[in-house]
Parts: C-alpha cells; sequence; structure tokens
C-alpha cells in the first residue's frame, strides 16, 4: 500500500512540474526577495548573522538566492557560516515538512552510533547472527554480514535499485525495485536474506537501502524502541527538534522506513549538520561521540566501479562512509560532506569554510539532485570572493 501511495505521488508532482514549470519559473522571477525573518520560534545553536560580518556581501548572496528561484525548484535553504545562520531562504514563505529521501539514511547512521554509544549496541563489528539467529536458516552465507558491512553499504547482497525505474514491474507484476519490494514485506528480514551473497562481506560497495533497512530492525530490538521514538529522544529532542515536526514513514514490517521516509524543516537538517561539523556536540552537550564522528567521515569506502557515473562531473571523485557521502573535488581543492536525497534535498557541510548548507526541494526528478551539487560549487564561489 505505502509504495502505490508513494509513485502516485511521484507521477503526479512529475506531471504537475512538467506541465506548470515554465510558468511557474517566471513566477519565481518576479518574485522580490524574502526579506529576513527572525528566528524567534526556533531554537537554534547559532545567532543571526550578515554575509559582511564574515567579510562577505550580502548582494552576492542576494544574486545566489536569485538565482535558485529562476534557475531551480528549491524550496528551502538554510545557510550557517561560523555558528552562525547568514542566509534563509523559503519559496512563497513556506516552511513546511519535506519528505527527505535518503537524507533518511544519513541520520540513522547516526542512530546507530548513539545507540553504539549508549551500550544498545557493543560495536559495528557485530555480526547479523547475534542479532537475528534465524539468520541461519534463511540463509547461512550472510550471517557474518557485520553492522559496519551495512553502514558501508558492503554487505555483498545481490540488490537491483538503481539500475531500475521506481515503478518497473516484472511480467509477474512484481515490482523490480528491491527496495520498493523489501518494504511491502511484512517479514523483511527473510526478503533481505532471501537476496544471494553475490561478493563477500566487507569486498565491494553496492547501494543497497535494504541494509539499511536492517540497521533499522537492529536499532528496534536492542533499544526496544521503535526508531522514531528512540530518534526523537536521543537525536532530535538534543537538537532543540520540535518532535511534532519530524515524521518517518513504516513499513509493512512495523518498523520506520530505512531508505526513506523521514519528513523533517529544513532549519532543522541543519542542525544535522551542525552536529557533524561540531564533533558531535551541541550547546556543550555531546549527543554523539567525536570518535563516531570520526569514523563515520573516515571509514570511508572510494566509489570505483559504474555505480560512480550517477553523478555527473565534477562529482564522480566520490566515497561513502557511514551512510555519508564525501565528496571530493580536486581541481577545486573541494571536500565537503553530504547527506544526499534523490530529489534534491540534502545536507552539506564545508569543515574548511565552518559552513553548513541545508536545502529542500519539491520536485520528482532525478536531475534536480545535480542541480543542488553544483549549488554547492556556487556557495564555495561566494566564499572565495570568485563571484
Amino acid at each position: 500500500m505505502f509504495v502505490k501511495l508513494v509513485i502516485a505521488t511521484l507521477l503526479f508532482f512529475t506531471a504537475y512540474i512538467s506541465i506548470g514549470c515554465e510558468g511557474e519559473n517566471e513566477e519565481i522571477q518576479t518574485e522580490s526577495l524574502h526579506e529576513e525573518r527572525p528566528f524567534s520560534d526556533i531554537k537554534t545553536p547559532w545567532d543571526i548573522s550578515t554575509p559582511e560580518h564574515h567579510g562577505f556581501k550580502s548582494e552576492d548572496f542576494d544574486k545566489f538566492i536569485n538565482k535558485i528561484k529562476k534557475d531551480t525548484y528549491v524550496s528551502g535553504l538554510v545557510i550557517v557560516k561560523d555558528g552562525t545562520k547568514i542566509k534563509e531562504y523559503y519559496l512563497n514563505h513556506n516552511r513546511y515538512k519535506h519528505e527527505q529521501y535518503s537524507v533518511t539514511k544519513s541520520i540513522i547512521g547516526l542512530l546507530v552510533g548513539i545507540a553504539i554509544d549508549e551500550g544498545y549496541i557493543d560495536s559495528v563489528n557485530q555480526k547479523l547472527k547475534e542479532f537475528f539467529p534465524e539468520i541461519n536458516e534463511y540463509n547461512s552465507s550472510i550471517a557474518n554480514i557485520t553492522i559496519e558491512d551495512l553502514l558501508l553499504m558492503r554487505s555483498g547482497v545481490e540488490w537491483n535499485e538503481w539500475e531500475v525505474e521506481l515503478d518497473k514491474r516484472d511480467e509477474q507484476g512484481q515490482y523490480k525495485n528491491d527496495w520498493f519490494r523489501m518494504v511491502e514485506k511484512k517479514d523483511s528480514l527473510k526478503f533481505y536474506s532471501d537476496r544471494p551473497l553475490i561478493h563477500e562481506p566487507g569486498e565491494k560497495w553496492v547501494y543497497n537501502s535494504g541494509d539499511s533497512h536492517v540497521l533499522m530492525k537492529i536499532l528496534k530490538q536492542e533499544t526496544g524502541k521503535k526508531p522514531l521514538v528512540f530518534a526523537k529522544e536521543n537525536l532530535f529532542e538534543p537538537l532543540n527538534i520540535d518532535s511534532s515536526n519530524v515524521e518517518w514513514d513504516t513499513a509493512e514490517d512495523g518498523i520506520n522506513m530505512g531508505g526513506s521516509g523521514i519528513r523533517m524543516h529544513t532549519k532543522d537538517l541543519a542542525k544535522i549538520g551542525y552536529l557533524i561539523l561540531n564533533n558531535g556536540e551541541y550547546r556543550e552537550k555531546q549527543v554523539v561521540s567525536n570518535n563516531w564522528i570520526e569514523k563515520t567521515i573516515n571509514s570511508k569506502l572510494k566509489i570505483e566501479n559504474k555505480d560512480r557515473y550517477r553523478f555527473n562531473k565534477p562529482f564522480q571523485n566520490v566515497s561513502f562512509g557511514y551512510h555519508w557521502w564525501i565528496f571530493n573535488i580536486p581541481e577545486k581543492d573541494l571536500e565537503f560532506i553530504a547527506a544526499n536525497g534523490s530529489y534534491g534535498q540534502g545536507i552539506f557541510i564545508f569543515p574548511d569554510y565552518n559552513l553548513i548548507m541545508a536545502v529542500n526541494s519539491t520536485p520528482m526528478n532525478l536531475e534536480h539532485s545535480d542541480v543542488v551539487l553544483r549549488l554547492c560549487l556556487e556557495i564555495v564561489q561566494i566564499l572565495n570572493n570568485e563571484v
């Protein structure tokens, strides 16, 4: 049922955008710059500042926002520099919750770290058979997959997700996309276990939302709480994120979805980015350990196979950490960390510039993810005074 709803939503918005795109952009072009609005209703770790305070020109950021209005479907943007918010933009002043798609995975990566910090899980070296003894009955060949294998998407399980369109079905009427098939199963672990092992665990990276969902099942089992409840208590509330502003879809197995499904405000995404930039600390409280943040970024696998070509140049020099992306652009002397959603949602962290950019978008086409990645290059040009 959930998958049918997602497909219907995707098709509706795709049709809406293809019909209304030109007119919508014309309206955006004539819209005046949004005024800076006070954050008095939002508890954040940063104060409000101006670009000038950091040695930049407001007019450069205004041009950046104007271009976003004219050429993109970005509907929410928050930029935080040196711990202060220097720019905020919302299409039509709309601050609604957005579906985050695969940004969800990066939040899961943090939740696993918190569960280890709090002693619910012993270490990333624990194997599936330690959590699910029935794995040996389902498929003993995957029993030795570790939590770290799942975090790095190197489980070795055969998985067909990136190579097929969302709504494509086979001759039997089954979805070809393994992630869509998994969320429809009441026994999702058995579905995952029925996949053959085509690489030894730890050997090769393959994009796999099933790995993410198995992590969610481990979180549920070991903490005794639904992942959304655990997240609210241990991640969102410490960040002063209003729990009523977070929603998380549930799969047929009763677990909050691992591959996608969380909905959040743009301003709250910036707080998640702040944790990565600030070594897991928020207002002198260690929400997730510095050790976990270091592992998240440094335990990365460089993506060498054809999957890197899902990203356009110059973003093909990419690695995958504990459910976070690390992009390196040598010709720009630039490296940044990202939680990256399929349709232009993202949290982008630039450690060398002490900057966070959180973005939400409204389209339902994969090309817009590339559009948003290119905004990262444009914001760096402003920071380098190259505009």
